[in-house]
């Protein structure tokens, strides 16, 4: 029995590959199934079901948590990282010990944030930046220069990859939200 418990209990810690394979389905499938039924929905339960399928070894607890992220959401692709790392974090602790965290708790949190992230990640990561270093490219490429194409290019990446980051910075404070609830609960 005690093998057993401790066989479940390494499954459900996850690896920092469970979370970079969370992390690049997110980018690389955010914009992809978007539907106006539940928007990126889809692509947000795709990227973190292999994440839920470690957590939850019953077939109910694990239909539960799809069923959860099946949801409406929509945000900003980089910005939703953030959202993606703190929704881990909440799951994590709910697969632990489900009384608590409540389901709620994190479908409320996910909900609650992904507005006003929205909002601050288009104007960000999207309009300022790429009006900007897209009109400074566009005018360099009218003269000829390739250095235009490049630093279009270059912008592209630069900001991209902030998502990462945002990404870790979820996990931390979804963490740290948990410990908080934990407190409280005591």
């Amino acid at each position: 029995m005690s093998n057993e418990m401790n066989t479940q209990e390494e499954k459900k810690v996850l690896t920092q590959k469970d979370l970079n394979k969370a992390m690049f389905r997110w980018y690389m499938s955010a914009e992809m199934p978007l539907n106006f039924e539940n928007m990126q929905g889809i692509a947000f339960c795709g990227s973190i079901s292999h994440i839920l399928k470690k957590l939850y070894t019953k077939k109910e607890d694990l239909s539960e948590a799809l069923k959860r992220h099946l949801l409406l959401y929509n945000c900003n692709v980089t910005a939703g990282g953030l959202i993606l790392g703190t929704t881990i974090a909440m799951e994590e602790q709910r697969a632990k010990d489900p009384s608590k965290m409540p389901d709620m708790a994190i479908t409320g949190l996910k909900t609650g944030l992904m507005g006003p992230l929205s909002g601050l990640g288009d104007s960000v990561f999207v309009v300022i930046p790429w009006t900007i270093f897209g009109a400074i490219a566009a005018n360099m490429a009218l003269e000829g220069s390739v250095v235009g194409i490049l630093i279009w290019i270059l912008v592209t990446w630069v900001l991209k990859g902030l998502g990462y980051p945002l990404f870790k910075a979820g996990i931390a404070s979804g963490t740290s939200l948990v410990n908080s609830i934990e407190s409280k609960m005591k």
